[in-house]
Formats: C-alpha cells, sequence, structure tokens
C-alpha cells in the first residue's frame, strides 16, 4: 500500500514530469513558430520565458510542494528528463515525417515544424482522445506549406494510428508472453 506521504510525493512527481514535457513542447512549439514566422516565434518565446519566470518565483517561494519537488527532483533530472522528452518528440516527428511522405513528397522541415503544435493541441481535452483537433491544426499548418486538406487529414489520422492503437497492441501481446523465473 502506499502511505499518504509517498502518495503526495508520486503525485508532485507525476506533475513535474507532465510540465517538463509540455515545457519541452512550448519550446519545439516556438521554434516550429518561427519557421512560419519570426514575430510569431518572438511571442511563443516571450511566453516561454514568462513561464519560467514563474516557475522560478514559485520555487523561490517556501511552498511545501516546491520544497518536496526540489529534493526529489534535483536539476540534472530534470535535465535528463527534459533530454528524453526530446528524444521522444523527435520519434514522433519522424514517423509524422515518414507518415506525411507515404501520400507524397514532403520536406522534413515542414514535418517536423508542424508535428509541436499538432501534439500540444491534440492534447488539449477538447476532443476523445484528440479527433478532430488534430486534424483541424494539421490541415492549417500543413496548408501554409501547399500539402491538400485530404493529405494533412490523413497523415494525422494516421500518427494517431501509429502512435497509439500499435504500440497499445504490442504492449499488450508482451504482456500475455508467458514470464520466466
Amino acid at each position: 500500500a502506499c502511505f499518504p506521504r509517498r502518495r503526495k510525493e508520486l503525485l508532485a512527481l507525476t506533475v513535474a514530469d507532465k510540465f517538463i514535457d509540455v515545457g519541452v513542447l512550448c519550446v519545439l512549439c516556438a521554434a516550429a513558430a518561427w519557421s512560419y514566422s519570426p514575430r510569431l516565434g518572438l511571442l511563443a518565446l516571450a511566453g516561454i520565458t514568462l513561464a519560467v519566470g514563474v516557475v522560478w518565483y514559485a520555487r523561490r517561494r517556501q511552498y511545501p510542494l516546491a520544497n518536496r519537488l526540489r529534493v526529489a527532483l534535483p536539476a540534472r533530472e530534470i535535465a535528463a528528463n527534459a533530454a528524453v522528452s526530446t528524444a521522444c518528440y523527435l520519434l514522433l516527428a519522424t514517423q509524422f515525417h515518414l507518415v506525411l511522405s507515404s501520400t507524397g513528397t514532403t520536406p522534413a522541415e515542414v514535418s517536423f515544424s508542424a508535428v509541436p503544435p499538432i501534439v500540444l493541441g491534440s492534447s488539449m481535452p477538447l476532443f476523445f482522445s484528440g479527433f478532430g483537433s488534430r486534424e483541424a491544426i494539421a490541415v492549417a499548418l500543413l496548408g501554409a506549406h501547399g500539402i491538400s486538406a485530404e493529405r494533412a487529414t490523413v497523415a494525422g489520422l494516421l500518427l494517431f494510428a501509429v502512435c497509439t492503437p500499435l504500440p497499445a497492441l504490442a504492449g499488450i501481446a508482451l504482456a500475455a508472453l508467458p514470464r520466466s523465473r
């Protein structure tokens, strides 16, 4: 059984992990925004700077949860977690590029700059599993580069299929394998 104190620590670590993931995604979105418009990129960087300032201020204050996080998640682990998140998003961008390229020729920079906003937008709790929002964002972003709405929609749906059900099925298959002792 999990003790109440340990539960709070695990909750704090989970929240910190999600904040790190979203932070990495925001930095990647800023880079993607820069590729569409330098003004948009500067606006994104200003937002990131503001968020970092708020986190820094909260860290300087004496909040019990912040103190637990400081002990449980040192800066070295935060950097390692951010590196793993970045690698995961780059892998996702590579998958998206392969999916999009399967429907026609697409420059890699178009695919890689579209993924962070698509992932961020599809993670908003508006629709079931990001359906609709992911495809709409893909159509808007990829349409700016001359990619048809049909190709962008298919790429968004295939991105979901490659990244969600297929790994889940592989995990179920692995879990069903007999374990040796």
